[in-house]
């Protein structure tokens, strides 16, 4: 979120997180689409190397007219 600044310690971010701290990035959820699991006023933490959905999970994408955070499952 703008003008808000988050830390994390970098052996946390790999270790845990499992992602490159350079390719994460902090977003701001609006809106109650994905409620009850992410609310209005949430701050996510998204990996933006993270570009298939494989394995299952909640994803940030552009939707053509901004980011939304979906829950996504490869079928077929």
């Amino acid at each position: 979120p703008q003008g808000q600044r988050f830390y994390f310690r970098r052996d946390w971010l790999r270790n845990r997180v499992g992602a490159a701290p350079a390719q994460l990035r902090m977003l701001r959820i609006r809106g109650d689409s994905m409620a009850p699991t992410l609310l209005d006023g949430d701050s996510v933490l998204i990996d933006t190397g993270r570009t298939a959905p494989s394995p299952a999970g909640i994803f940030v994408l552009h939707d053509g007219l901004g980011l939304v955070a979906k829950r996504l499952e490869l079928t077929g």
